[in-house]
């Protein structure tokens, strides 16, 4: 079986469309936002996107990615939104699943509270994949919640 994100393509213009479009929102990242909720903080968002344990740190006090961030992000707090996902974790011109699966966890139950949040952000982001033949369709309902998965389609 071939993996779905393999086949999606989608053009650095409608990365940086949809990118700027969610990041214009201050709450983007949900029930992550500010440094601690939960126990649950922008660290634990990135995971759902990156394998950090497994990222080799660019700081050589930490051992790896997620040392790294949670230095940066959570206690530091000196590392932007814009720098971690442009700069530090390439988020636009790197591969295509990780771009994939940051729209993801942007429209996920996980991440967004409620379900007019995540219809605001998928009603947002469609008409920017759909320019590339792709879009969030539903794929999956969890807790009453319809999850969301970014799909190349033929009838675009």
């Amino acid at each position: 079986m071939i993996d779905q994100n393999e086949q999606i393509q989608i053009s650095a213009e409608t990365r940086r469309s949809i990118f700027n479009k969610i990041m214009s929102h201050a709450d983007f990242i949900g029930v992550f936002q500010g440094s601690n909720y939960e126990d649950q903080n922008i660290v634990d968002f990135l995971k759902m996107i990156w394998d950090l344990p497994t990222m080799p740190s660019e700081d050589p006090r930490f051992k790896n990615a997620e040392a790294d961030a949670r230095q940066h992000l959570v206690n530091n707090n000196d590392w932007s939104l814009t720098y971690t996902f442009e700069q530090r974790f390439n988020l636009l011109a790197g591969d295509i699943i990780y771009f994939v699966k940051f729209v993801e966890a942007c429209v996920s139950p996980f991440v967004r509270s409620t379900i007019d949040e995540i219809m605001q952000y998928v009603d947002e982001i469609n008409p920017l994949l759909n320019k590339d033949n792709c879009e969030l369709a539903i794929e999956d309902v969890r807790c009453q919640i319809k999850v969301h998965n970014c799909k190349y389609s033929y009838l675009l």
